[in-house]
């Protein structure tokens, strides 16, 4: 997934590097590309905002994590207490 998130954002930087604004075509071009490109896998919701000169995409996703931290109960305490 992270290689087709480049592959999208590798225009945009390369404008802003030279400008700080991106051309229009760029923005549509990478609206365009994040649906193409970026696997649907695990997504909840997709939301591209393409203005004329903003793009906004959010890209809901569902993910598995186990986390503890210090201080934190291990998880057979925590289901005895629940």
């Amino acid at each position: 997934m992270k290689q087709a998130i480049d592959r999208v954002w590798q225009p945009i930087e390369a404008r802003v590097a030279m400008n700080w604004l991106p051309r229009k075509q760029t923005l549509i071009d990478a609206a365009r590309q994040w649906r193409d490109l970026v696997p649907e896998f695990s997504r909840l919701k997709l939301l591209i905002d393409l203005q004329p000169k903003r793009l906004v995409v959010m890209d809901m996703r569902l993910s598995k994590i186990a986390m503890n931290l210090e201080g934190w109960l291990p998880a057979s305490e925590l289901r005895r207490l629940l």
